[in-house]
């Protein structure tokens, strides 16, 4: 070993030495490290230069070891000041990648990195510079894709900048806009990628099915559309159709999405406005919201509507409100949620509004002024032994002059909360005292009597836990530590009582269920079992309402059927194996008797590059009851495209005669490697 003081300490096996040119070789494997051990590099062969002056190293096909990184470079040479190498290969904290050039001030301990494309799980980081402080990468002309191994990505996120945070493997895109080819899409000022959110990441797509009772309101049916499509800072565009399915009629979907933040002249809080105009199903749709806080405690606001929500009726109205807020806590030195506290509201509004047919929106069937003031109280004990105890108090008084008319009422909702261990239980009373003078129905403001009390019992939690266990899913696969098996349970009982008619619901009990659960947990399996009895329809055999007994037995399995599960990388399933009985029989007078006993299955066939997972369910009922054929109840099909940008699901539901449908994605899988 041989010592340079103030700069390194060499590790050799034999070495040279040239007094002539003022240098020294050493050679046969060579370790150099810093004096005070803050880097480290080995390699076949290191030059020191300038033994008798300014001394430097050089060191081709070296390896640099720095904290957490390891750097392998074409070449490196370093003086006592700076620390240099090209054509580097960098492994770091959960990343690997290359750098053209990768410069280490030795004072400092920033690094600088050009020309760098850094590889995580989830995504690549590419740019024209960067400089790494700490666990802080600071990139330049920065390209984010999570298109991984490719040499032309499908698409990727253009920024001038990013901030990559090593620690918690997260990158933060500035002025980014998303490239796909030629075309270029501005998105939002920053962009923020990690592990967590690209694990949660939801594709811009949204299907839903509308019923509308055979009303055929525009919007009605199964719509797609797909939202928050950016335009530029604060600004979106939700883009789709309603009724594509035969049996409705087709609507466009074009709406423009605004927010901005008008900022106070005297350094108060902003104004804030958001909006969204376009077509909803195919017909005009303005809804505009202006909020403004005077004060910390009083609010004014200001919105316009006009248009109708899918399968809606046509509403046209613009209200002025003005709101006040306080809240009081008792201070103790108890946690912010367990003290008592009070909570006040006062608000007052004038309207204008006129409701109208989908079909003719522009004959309103009411139309006038609407003034009102409402007044709200909420009063909390905090967590007591004997619970949490609530009481909510409204009232709120209407005027509608076009009509001659009003409308008073009054509220009170009493409720009682007791958590302990797995043990819960709740009490609420919700009585509304009303007149229900408005004119305008309840699609607007009319409020409906009510004396509704309900009562819910819980036990829920974990019966028994065993020893974690060792599973390998296939020879070919490493084994993994998994959590031992399990049972747990739950029980609950509820009832919901009306003393008045609400809405052609009759008094009485609106629901007295008793529900039961077991689970038990074998990794890789899960069988659950429940039974649900429901008895209101007994209890109060004239009100129409339902009893039956349902039972269902669940069983699913992940990971598998692995196929080819005897090749070096087998294909094993995301998705979970499903089978699954279920059975409803009815208590009620006239309909007592067996209603459907339906099995499902779901099983997941995995390919390197697609997955699917076909889903069949069967009623059994008309075979056991008469003798029939089974009835094909439900179907669907997932099927999952796994891309080296990740992967896509698109996926249908029919469930006797409704349907649904899914789109998703998964930013982190990718075809396993041959």
């Amino acid at each position: 070993m041989v010592t340079l003081p103030g700069f390194v300490a060499a590790y050799y096996a034999s070495f040279r030495s040239d007094s002539a040119n003022d240098l020294v070789d050493f050679y046969g494997g060579v370790c150099v490290t810093a004096v005070g051990g803050e880097w480290t590099v080995l390699a076949n062969s290191v030059r020191v230069t300038g033994l008798s002056g300014t001394l430097g190293l050089i060191a081709p096909n070296a390896t640099f070891i720095y904290g957490a990184w390891r750097i392998t470079a074409a070449r490196l040479d370093a003086d006592e000041d700076t620390l240099r190498l090209s054509n580097a290969t960098v492994a770091g904290p959960s990343v690997a990648g290359r750098s053209a050039h990768v410069t280490l001030d030795l004072k400092t301990g920033i690094i600088d990195l050009t020309d760098l494309e850094l590889e995580s799980a989830a995504f690549v980081v590419r740019g024209d510079g960067a400089v790494l402080r700490g666990e802080t990468l600071t990139v330049s002309g920065a390209v984010v894709t999570t298109c991984i191994d490719v040499a032309s990505p499908v698409y990727q996120i253009e920024g001038v900048s990013a901030e990559v945070d090593l620690a918690k493997r997260s990158v933060e895109l500035n002025g980014g806009r998303l490239a796909l080819g030629e075309l270029k899409i501005p998105l939002r000022e920053t962009i923020v990628l990690s592990e967590e959110s690209l694990a949660s990441f939801e594709l811009p797509v949204r299907v839903q099915f509308v019923s509308d009772q055979s009303q055929q309101r525009p919007g009605a049916g199964l719509g797609v559309r797909m939202v928050g499509i950016p335009i530029q800072n604060g600004l979106t565009l939700d883009i789709g159709a309603t009724g594509i399915d035969a049996a409705h009629d087709i609507g466009a979907v074009l709406l423009l999405k605004a927010r901005t933040e008008l900022p106070d002249a005297e350094g108060g809080a902003p104004t804030i406005v958001t909006a969204t105009a376009g077509l909803e199903a195919g017909r005009p749709y303005l809804d505009f919201d202006l909020s403004r806080q005077l004060t910390r405690s009083l609010t004014l606001g200001f919105d316009i509507f006009s248009g109708a929500l899918p399968a809606r009726d046509q509403r046209h109205e613009g209200v002025l409100s003005l709101a006040y807020r306080h809240q009081v806590t008792i201070a103790d030195r108890r946690p912010q949620s367990q003290r008592a506290s009070a909570v006040f509201e006062l608000r007052g509004l004038t309207a204008v509004t006129a409701l109208a047919s989908a079909h003719d929106p522009t004959h309103p069937w009411v139309a006038g002024s609407r003034l009102g003031v409402r007044a709200d109280a909420t009063v909390s004990s905090g967590a007591t032994a004997l619970g949490t105890f609530t009481l909510a108090v409204r009232l709120d008084a209407t005027t509608y002059p076009q009509q001659q008319a009003h409308q008073l009422a009054a509220r009170l909702v009493p409720t009682w909360r007791l958590g302990s261990g797995p043990f819960t239980a709740t009490l609420s009373h919700d009585a509304w005292f009303t007149d229900s003078g408005s004119p305008f129905g309840v699609s607007v403001d009319r409020l409906m009597p009510r004396r509704r009390t309900e009562a819910t019992v819980r036990v829920a939690g974990e019966l028994w836990q065993g020893p974690t266990t060792l599973r390998r899913p296939s020879l070919r696969l490493p084994a993994t530590l998994v959590a031992g098996p399990s049972l747990s349970g739950y029980a609950q009982l509820r009832a919901v009582h009306e003393l008045v008619p609400e809405i052609a619901q009759p008094p009485g009990f609106r629901q007295l269920r008793s529900t039961f659960g077991l689970t038990y947990r074998v990794d890789p399996w899960e069988f659950s079992t429940n039974l649900a009895l429901e008895v209101a329809g007994l209890v109060e055999p004239t009100s129409g309402r339902d009893s039956f007994v349902q039972f269902g037995v669940q069983a699913t399995r992940s990971e598998w059927p692995v196929l080819n599960s005897s090749a070096e990388y087998p294909n094993v399933p995301r998705t979970n194996l499903e089978l699954g009985i279920n059975t409803v029989f009815g208590l009620n007078d006239g309909d007592t008797g067996l209603r459907n006993l339906e099995a499902r299955v779901a099983v997941p066939f995995a390919f390197r590059t697609l997955e699917l997972r076909p889903y069949l369910a069967f009623d059994f009922a008309p075979t056991v009851v008469s003798g029939l054929l089974p009835e094909w109840s439900a179907h669907g099909l997932d099927v999952t495209f796994v891309t080296c940008c990740g992967s896509f699901t698109v996926g249908y539901l029919n469930d006797r005669g409704q349907w649904s449908a899914q789109v998703a994605v998964d930013l982190e899988r990718r075809p396993r490697k041959e």
